[in-house]
């Protein structure tokens, strides 16, 4: 599973006109300062909250540390809580992941075939593409935000929409695509007989309170729902779909016996209906919340350990934040991933910092402990191996991180460094010590020096092409860094025109996005700037591609 897109309206500096923006492998967000490349990512962040706790109105939350959303009222544009928010993010899909509601040996499409009748329903596990939109409004009668709005597309096309009034009262399944290009096809081989979407169509009609209506594009389906989230569904279990049907009246009916066959089968085309509408209502809102649970984010300004500094044992990934889930990840993992980050901080074709990670170990003995009341006393029992061995597995391991310089030989503590160093080894552990979903890092430049800056950028290409690295894994770049963009355009030449050197790592448009952000008035624009194979930008830089070295030069 792959985030492939982000959408977003009426969110922060972005107006009512959407932006969109196509992640790939590498994402790079670029533009003047204040002039909302952060919103990207913090809407990423907003979402993680609604999906993952229904907080629509978040202050820190649960994975951006130290970040401070400021609540909706903060998160709206123009600050106007009559507006509604709106974000999607479009997911790629593989291996079958939506989740199933029925018994694992059940198929919903088969099911649900056996009620209208037909062979032909859609199998859901051969969708591709899932979208996930929200819409997040401010509720005066509450006094509080909730989602408003919330609708799934299957493969490029809306499927349905869940919607509830502002008071919460009233929660539908409003909006039901039964002309979806899934459900085109025929029913049975006797063209006479309909489609499947008209079939389904009938069939959701006997279970609505009152009769749908169609368009050309869609069918509005008063189904009542039973949620605690707004028009959000809860995850894990079906949709609480309330039917309203009429049964068969047993004074009208020819038996007892056919009124409650009635019954069942009625029973059973509803249960089949909601779990088909489930795996991919509520299933495709599953995903997207795991997805955006594999979120790591590291800040612009990185927290320097102390000497003292004591790891967390179970760090989440709100550490990330500060820069110090870096250091805990590497105080945890130990000389696995050290050897990883060595081979990029002290190789002198990469970033050649002239130090390395480096671990020692030690035990912690307090002056009066035994054993040093022994050593003090020259005491008898230092004969004993017993009581020394016993001292010794009786008092904890503890281990030390430190930075070798590799000059002197000498092991120096991070804040005994310069800035440059602590600011960009936790950019070396996120891009090679995970295997998350999204991997959004502010600024990795800050603090460093052009060199440093350029080997960054071939750091993030290894990253994207490294086997072990997980394939779907995007990588969100808030920057400023000429020279990072520069390697990138160079390896795109290079590549086109085979002139590779020796285990460097290809690239392809297809690997890389470029956005910039451009204020316009009361609102952003982010423009997506194409490149060509040979690394050329088809489209102009709003304004200049960093003109000022031109303005200083020339």
């Amino acid at each position: 599973m792959r985030i492939t897109s982000l959408s977003l309206r009426n969110f922060k500096a972005i107006g009512p006109v959407e932006q969109r923006i196509e992640f790939r492998p590498i994402t790079l967000l670029f533009g003047p300062n204040s002039a909302g490349k952060s919103t990207v990512v913090q809407a990423l962040h907003y979402l993680s909250e609604v999906l993952s706790r229904n907080n629509c109105d978040p202050g820190t939350t649960q994975i951006g540390g130290k970040l401070d959303l400021g609540g909706f009222r903060n998160l709206v544009h123009l600050h106007d809580p009559d507006t509604t928010i709106e974000l999607a993010i479009r997911l790629e899909l593989d291996n079958n992941l939506l989740t199933g509601y029925g018994s694992d040996e059940e198929d919903e499409h088969l099911l649900l075939g056996e009620s209208l009748g037909s062979e032909q329903v859609f199998d859901l596990s051969r969708v591709t593409t899932v979208e996930v939109r929200l819409g997040m409004s401010w509720s005066q009668q509450l006094n509080q935000a909730y989602v408003s709005a919330y609708t799934v597309s299957a493969d490029g096309e809306p499927f349905a929409t869940i919607t509830t009034t502002p008071d919460q009262k009233q929660i539908a399944l409003s909006m039901l695509n039964c002309h979806h290009t899934m459900f085109s096809a025929l029913l049975n081989e006797d063209e006479e007989t309909g489609t499947v979407g008209e079939a389904l169509q009938d069939l959701v009609n006997e279970f609505a309170t009152v009769p749908a209506t169609r368009d050309a594009q869609s069918i509005t389906v008063p189904l009542q729902l039973r949620t605690g989230r707004g028009a959000m569904p809860d995850f894990g279990i079906a949709l609480p779909l309330v039917r309203s049907m009429d049964l068969p009246d047993e004074a009208d009916s020819d038996s007892r016996e056919g009124a409650d066959e009635q019954t069942r089968q009625a029973e059973r085309n509803f249960t089949y209906l909601n779990r088909y509408l489930s795996r991919i209502i509520v299933g495709s809102g599953e995903l997207a919340h795991s997805c955006l649970q594999q979120f790591l984010y590291l800040g612009p300004l990185r927290d320097i350990p102390g000497r003292h500094y004591s790891p967390e044992l179970s760090p989440g990934l709100a550490r990330w934040s500060s820069g110090l889930g870096a250091w805990d990840q590497l105080y945890n993992e130990g000389e696995r991933l050290a050897e990883k980050v060595n081979s990029w901080l002290a190789d002198d074709k990469r970033l050649n910092a002239g130090y390395e990670v480096h671990y020692s170990e030690y035990k912690p003995f307090p002056l009066d402990s035994p054993l040093m009341i022994a050593l003090q006393t020259n005491s008898e029992l230092l004969e004993s191996s017993e009581f020394v061995r016993e001292q010794l597995e009786a008092n904890p391991t503890r281990r030390q991180v430190t930075l070798r310089d590799q000059r002197s030989n000498i092991d120096l503590y991070p804040e005994d460094l310069g800035t440059g160093i602590s600011q960009v080894l936790p950019v070396l552990v996120a891009a090679l010590g995970h295997n998350k979903n999204i991997v959004a890092i502010e600024q990795p430049e800050l603090h460093v020096h052009p060199k440093f800056q350029v080997a960054l950028g071939e750091l993030f290409i290894h990253a994207i092409k490294d086997e072990h690295f997980a394939r779907d894994t995007v990588f969100i770049l808030e920057t400023h860094s000429e020279y990072m963009m520069l390697r990138f355009l160079r390896r795109l030449n290079e590549t086109a025109n085979d002139e590779l050197e020796p285990d460097a790592p290809a690239l392809a448009p297809e690997d890389l996005a470029v956005y910039y952000v451009n204020p316009t008035g009361d609102a952003t624009e982010i423009k997506h700037l194409r490149l060509t194979e040979e690394g050329e930008f088809l489209d102009r830089w709003p304004n200049g591609f960093f003109p000022e070295r031109k303005k200083e030069l020339f």
